[in-house]
């Protein structure tokens, strides 16, 4: 992006929600953007611990992580569907929608579409999302 003599980049208005502090280097972004973390391996290592608490503290984070980072996680799918068809695993409907949303990504429709009936209260379709569009079969 290119800086104007404001010091804001071109594109973002003063006081927009993109430019939030000054300083001496100029002005800088959220700092939530900075935060955001650059890669899930740390969390993906979790999924091998056998304490179901931590497998599925991992789930719940990579829930959030998975529009983001899904081609990481499509390494761990086999971790990830196997908990997912563990009948004793408390969190097995998440780690199913989990596996949705990855083979989403992967536009595998038939297993996002097959893991997505197995998440039960995980599947959330009356938002207007394009993976919620998908599942249900209507056009964008």
């Amino acid at each position: 992006m290119a800086m104007v003599s404001t010091g804001i980049p071109s594109g973002f208005p003063e006081g927009s929600k993109h430019v939030q502090k000054r300083g001496k280097g100029g002005v800088y972004p959220p700092h939530h953007w900075l935060s955001a973390p650059s890669s899930a391996q740390g969390v993906l290592a979790l999924l091998q611990e056998n304490d179901t608490d931590i497998q599925q503290a991992a789930l719940m984070e990579l829930k959030d992580l998975v529009d983001v980072h899904w081609m990481e996680l499509a390494d761990a799918l086999p971790d990830i569907e196997a908990l997912a068809e563990e009948e004793a695993f408390p969190s097995r409907q998440l780690a199913a929608h989990l596996a949705s949303r990855i083979y989403f990504h992967l536009e595998a429709s038939a297993d996002s579409l097959k893991f997505a009936l197995e998440s039960g209260d995980w599947l959330q379709l009356n938002d207007n999302s394009l993976y919620s569009q998908t599942i249900l079969g209507k056009e964008r």
